[in-house]
């Protein structure tokens, strides 16, 4: 049976109140070892962490940089995709003492910098806007596989991936495509390799966020739930945010195994240009979840909070907090915001995001506590289930990105912002296998 590692069961808790203040505190800089002993910078946003008991946590990120030790700094290399980590799961090392992983081989050896090879191998092809060719032909371009979330499936050393296909052209990019793989911790090979639930279109074309799932949360009973953001037609300017339910014995690879609810609570409709990060959190008693929603405010520079004790609602809005260093000079915006259940308690939440650099500093991706005040807790109230799916068009802000989307029988416009980000396409029919999960 698959179930979360780091909890024994979803029973229903007492929420937050829906507004109070929440206190800020900085852990530090997620950095290597290697980075931490001044021999290198790595340059990487993402950030999503998952327990693996004696391994610590595995760190997913994204296109990693990686220069030398200054004052030169000199470029050494750049790994366009995705890249990950092992270190301890406690506050007290966590933050500086991260050991690379290898694809395929392992652990890499203390003071190593970041493998060249993509930890989730890139899209053997993704495709210029208006089908102009080849993204991967050309200087300034490439096609790359980003992680939108992970999640432990049950006592195993599997890890369950979710990803986006993209074509960037410098600062611009397309989401083209998205999928699932299945990453073994004991083997450090993959169980499911990379598969496309909607793969990259020649045309070029754009998807849609709202048809993008992401933040997979492994249920006690084996399901999987995974989640989309996309614009209420009928608010314009909020968002629209879906939940996408897998049976335990559904194949992950097969589209039409997601079956899709809309949540209820604030997060329909109150969530304007907020990315989210969904996950199950410690509550109040022993073996209990919190489901939580982490969002972000790019040009307020803040961290939003939802929470409810039934993944569909109704959710309740918990408040936000200040980054500390955001939002940065000259317009620049903190990004990535995502939660570490792992390292939160029922009481405080762990969160990391991205804090793009100055002159002298390349930015890094820094950790976070936020503690609420009062921690007065308010009963929930039990929800049912809507299956509506929405017709959508998208408006979603992230620093440097922006998407322009056109699916069958409904219009989409989507803007992100994110330091790359802009398209136009119409989503593809896709054709998957039925292949189970490990």
């Amino acid at each position: 049976m698959l179930s979360p590692a780091h909890v024994a069961t979803a029973t229903p808790q007492p929420l937050p109140p829906a507004t109070f203040a929440w206190t800020a505190t900085a852990l530090g800089l997620v950095t290597s070892d290697a980075e931490h002993a001044g021999k290198i910078y790595i340059g990487r946003d993402g950030g999503y962490s998952i327990r693996l008991d004696a391994l610590g946590s595995l760190w997913l990120f994204g296109d990693t940089l990686v220069r030398g030790p200054a004052p030169a700094s000199k470029i050494l290399s750049f790994s366009p995709g995705s890249s990950a980590a092992v270190g301890p799961s406690g506050l007290s090392q966590l933050a500086t003492g991260l050991r690379e992983v290898v694809p395929d081989v392992g652990i890499a050896p203390a003071l190593n910098k970041p493998a060249r090879q993509a930890f989730i191998p890139n899209p053997k092809a993704t495709y210029l806007p208006g089908g102009a060719g080849s993204c991967s032909q050309g200087a300034g371009r490439f096609g790359a596989r980003w992680p939108t979330g992970a999640a432990r499936l049950g006592a195993s050393l599997n890890v369950l991936i979710s990803y986006v296909d993209v074509c960037v052209i410098g600062s611009l990019t397309t989401v083209e495509g998205f999928g699932v793989a299945i990453w073994s911790a004991k083997t450090f090979h993959y169980v499911l390799p990379p598969t496309d639930l909607i793969a990259p279109s020649p045309s070029g074309r754009a998807l849609d966020l709202g048809s993008i799932w992401t933040s997979p949360i492994v249920e006690p009973d084996g399901s999987i739930d995974f989640f989309s953001t996309t614009s209420d037609p009928a608010q314009p300017g909020t968002s629209i945010v879906r939940s996408a339910h897998v049976a335990k014995d559904a194949s992950l690879t097969n589209l039409s195994s997601y079956v899709a609810r809309t949540l209820r609570g604030p997060l329909n409709g109150s969530f304007p240009g907020r990315l989210l990060h969904f996950a199950a959190y410690p509550g109040a008693k022993a073996g209990s979840v919190l489901y939580r929603a982490i969002g972000s405010r790019f040009v307020l520079g803040t961290a939003t909070v939802s929470s409810s004790s039934s993944l569909t609602g109704p959710w309740v809005d918990n408040g936000a907090a200040q980054l500390p260093d955001c939002p940065r000079p000259k317009g620049s915006f903190c990004w990535s915001l995502i939660g570490h259940p792992e390292m939160s308690t029922a009481s405080s939440l762990v969160v990391s995001y991205y804090s793009p650099g100055t002159a002298s500093d390349f930015g890094h991706i820094r950790l976070l506590r936020l503690t609420p005040t009062p921690p007065t807790p308010v009963t929930s109230t039990t929800s049912t289930t809507s299956t509506t799916q929405p017709a959508s068009t998208t408006t979603t802000t992230r620093p440097a990105s922006t998407t322009t989307t056109t699916r069958p029988a409904s219009t989409t416009t989507t803007t992100t912002s994110r330091p790359p980000l802009t398209t136009t396409t119409t989503r593809p029919a896709s054709t998957t296998t039925t292949t189970r999960r490990a």
